[in-house]
């Protein structure tokens, strides 16, 4: 499920991984702004969720990973700020 904060849509995909998606203001636009680097749903650097929908609240985006991990992302360039297994 996509998720919108301000003019940037957050989408995920188990096989494909992250991306943000920065939209003109008039929707007419859309330019990529990070995607994840991995090549892999095993050894992943963002978000590659199966079922799950992320929260995205403009700052940091937080979810879980392919397999169960529980983790937060910096909204601005992807990059993992945190994981845990605890309660996943």
């Amino acid at each position: 499920t996509p998720r919108k904060a301000g003019n940037r849509l957050f989408v995920a995909s188990f096989y494909n991984g992250p991306r943000m998606i920065e939209v003109s203001p008039d929707g007419s636009q859309a330019k990529i702004v990070w995607a994840g680097t991995s090549d892999s749903e095993i050894n992943t650097d963002g978000l590659h969720p199966i079922m799950m929908t992320p929260v995205f609240d403009g700052k940091n985006i937080y979810g879980v990973d392919s397999y169960g991990q529980l983790r937060g992302l910096d909204a601005s360039n992807g990059k993992r700020l945190w994981e845990t297994e605890q309660a996943t």
